[in-house]
């Protein structure tokens, strides 16, 4: 499987130019059942037929840099997740946001940033994700 973001083309799943997405698998690996698209995020909905035709999710993500842009992308895989939740999930792309102060080579220590690092580690934590 592979999974692109910023693509900067419109008929992939972007409102805008400034981030599509686009997964690509092969047929034989993964038999697709549904496939849609977000603002700025792509969701495919199969089963996954190396291993035991296991039902997956995978959403590709690109998020802004606007902490708003990015709750609303949450909140909408958040959704779909509450619809899938037996399903094995697997969630990629840039989030464009971190999760300690240490993964930024040069953060300037303000409020506004350990706001996003909070925001964004609680959507996680929300979501029982397991970070590798």
């Amino acid at each position: 499987m592979v999974c692109l973001q910023e693509t900067k083309c419109f008929e992939f799943g972007t409102s805008s130019n400034t981030g599509g997405t686009i997964t690509m698998w092969r047929k034989s690996c993964l038999q697709l059942l549904r496939y849609s698209n977000g603002n700025n995020f792509s969701i495919i909905e199969g089963v996954w037929k190396i291993g035991g035709n296991v039902q997956v999710t995978i959403v590709n993500v690109y998020c802004s840099g606007s902490l708003r842009d990015k709750k609303t992308i949450w909140d909408e895989i958040c959704g779909v997740r509450t619809n899938h939740s037996n399903w094995v999930w697997c969630v990629v792309g840039d989030f464009n946001a971190i999760r300690r102060k240490e993964e930024r080579n040069f953060f300037v220590f303000m409020s506004d940033y350990i706001s996003k690092i909070r925001e964004f580690n609680n959507f996680l934590k929300g979501q029982n994700c397991w970070i590798s």
